[in-house]
């Protein structure tokens, strides 16, 4: 969310569409998942 309360997925911003970001930030999010799992805070 944007400062003003509008939602940045609109396209005001030089973020890339979700539909791309959709399975890899899936891969990431299982990476980071796996890894805070192995690896002890």
């Amino acid at each position: 969310m944007q400062a003003n309360g509008k939602p940045t997925m609109l396209g005001n911003g030089p973020s890339p569409p979700l539909c791309q970001l959709s399975e890899r930030d899936v891969h990431i999010n299982e990476g980071i998942a796996q890894a805070a799992q192995t690896s002890p805070r």
